[in-house]
């Protein structure tokens, strides 16, 4: 899986009674269509439950195509079990950062510290001085455990 979705082959299989290595794979646009089914679901769950209304599925599908949001697929050896949707974005102040605004799949603590991993990896790589993550409430501690720690609370109010 990870050498389609980047080109770079994956780590050898660890030894069996530590499990599946997790692995963290962007995905370069003209791959996009092919993994798409496979995520679909995950992301469309991650949408309806979090902050980010205002995009639909077909957004962040346009957006990945096109190359403005960046997937990130994950994967416990062979397995497939998550994927994540990262932007690149300036705040007011004029410093870059990535922004993970849609990510969801299954056996999400064994993968999230190897999405960390990589999510700073692509904020160094683009000069970004930080990594903001949307998401549900539910995933706040195991994001603390990374090193994340909550900023603010993003509150939203129906029109």
């Amino acid at each position: 899986m990870e050498a389609v979705a980047s080109g770079v082959a994956a780590p050898a299989a660890p030894a069996e009674a530590r499990g599946p290595v997790a692995t963290a794979a962007p995905v370069r646009t003209e791959h996009v269509a092919h993994f798409w089914p496979k995520v679909v679901e995950w992301l469309r769950r991650a949408l309806a439950e979090a902050v980010q209304h205002e995009l639909n599925i077909q957004d962040v599908y346009r957006r990945c195509l096109s190359g403005e949001s960046l997937m990130v697929l994950l994967a416990l050896g062979d397995d497939l079990t998550g994927v994540a949707v990262l932007d690149y974005s300036v705040d007011p102040a004029g410093d870059g950062y990535v922004l993970v605004y849609a990510c969801g799949g299954e056996r999400m603590p064994l993968w999230i510290g190897e999405l960390v991993n990589t999510c700073r990896a692509i904020a160094q790589e683009r000069g970004a001085r930080r990594v903001l993550m949307v998401g549900r409430k539910g995933w706040q501690p195991f994001l603390e455990a990374q090193g994340a720690r909550l900023r603010c609370i993003c509150m939203s109010l129906e029109v």
